[in-house]
């Protein structure tokens, strides 16, 4: 009749139905069962018997009510009249045992124990973690969870990357563009997002998993992608003025998070990189197809003559074609290197599914977390 403690609509019912016949009478008994400390309570009457049963390994109890009526039919009768319509209690929803009520107290003592200790294992609130979290289906979960396995081992943090890119910006220059970085807030400043990010951080933090969170700024983005168009600036100086906010605004939820620049994690890595970055660049069409290219490069030339003002020109189709697939084979060539220096990606970007699939192009078992919305 209850299963957390002494109380309820259902135990009301019975021990009413039990007082209804007359007297009764209390009597109580403790036992031990193995390591399992038990204390029953019962109320006997001519209707029947109410057990209250308390059992108890270690800190973990359970409180579980029991009644046995002595006539069902009778008692299945009084539920029907005494049920109101709304939320009426029936005899056939009843969980019925056959065996005694302190072994049925025990039973679920042991399998609500049996349970959270599944549950507790590093795997298995990973693994839980990740997908009550995860907007989108999380790529490669098994990989995660092995890598977990051998954090563990190897008694290391599991490692954690999560991109931040640069607020980049342009302006026109007679009938070319000019780009430049901006320091205007990025998306995981936004308060939306940053709540989300401390939210995520915090359920790490809280199941006990001992982690390395690297927001890895996209400081390679500008000579990448947009190096013949930028500006006379000092690049490095204004990059450098992007992360010190960044290190104040988000490194700083948490004491697992830090901000590292990609150009550091990739200089490792520099010439697979660059050797990627071409093969990528040269077989774009048959990576993502043509219609993907085009409508990226479609978008470019609409903020170029809608927002930048630049004239509408070949050689500007040219740049947002060029800029297009260059960004694509930016993105792929760091599948591989994400893949060999982090245990999991975090994506972050407005549209996930599109730079999840873009950074998986050169190695499709990437493994990717999705923790944030669209």
């Amino acid at each position: 009749m209850s299963e957390n403690g002494f109380g309820g609509k259902k135990y009301r019912l019975a021990k009413k139905y039990l007082k209804s016949s007359g007297n009764t009478t209390e009597s109580w008994a403790i036992k031990r069962d193995g390591n399992c400390f038990v204390t029953q309570v019962t109320i006997s009457g001519e209707a029947g018997r109410l057990d209250k049963i308390t059992t108890r390994i270690g800190s973990k109890k359970v409180k579980i009510a029991i009644f046995q009526p002595a006539n069902e039919s009778d008692f299945a009768y009084y539920l029907e009249k005494r049920n109101p319509v709304k939320d009426k209690l029936l005899f056939t929803s009843l969980t019925i045992t056959e065996v005694s009520p302190a072994t049925y107290a025990v039973g679920t003592l042991r399998e609500k124990l049996k349970t959270e200790t599944e549950v507790s294992t590093p795997t298995k609130k990973m693994r839980q973690l990740l997908k009550e979290t995860s907007y989108l289906p999380v790529q490669n979960l098994e990989t995660i969870l092995a890598r977990l396995e051998d954090s563990i081992t190897r008694n290391r943090p599991l490692r954690i990357g999560c991109f931040v890119c640069l607020n980049m910006k342009c302006l026109q220059s007679g009938d070319k563009p000019v780009y430049f970085v901006g320091q205007e807030k990025n998306r995981l400043e936004t308060p939306k997002v940053s709540k989300r990010t401390r939210e995520i951080l915090s359920k790490l933090e809280n199941s006990g998993l001992n982690f390395a969170w690297d927001f890895l700024l996209a400081d390679t983005d500008p000579l990448d992608i947009y190096d013949e168009w930028l500006g006379q600036q000092e690049l490095v100086k204004e990059i450098g003025r992007y992360k010190s906010r960044l290190e104040k605004s988000i490194a700083s939820l948490s004491p697992n998070t830090s901000i590292k620049s990609w150009s550091d994690v990739q200089a490792m890595f520099q010439k697979k990189y660059q050797t990627d970055f071409q093969r990528a660049f040269e077989t774009c069409d048959q990576l993502v197809g043509t219609e993907y290219i085009a409508s990226s490069a479609r978008r470019r030339l609409a903020y170029f003559t809608d927002r930048v003002g630049l004239p509408y020109s070949d050689e500007i189709t040219k740049i947002c074609e060029t800029t297009a697939k260059r960004n694509i084979a930016l993105y792929a060539a760091q599948g591989p290197i994400l893949y060999d220096s982090y245990d999991l990606l975090v994506i972050s970007d407005p549209d996930p599914s599109r730079l999840g699939k873009i950074q998986s192009l050169l190695c499709p078992k990437l493994p990717i977390w999705y923790p944030f919305p669209g």
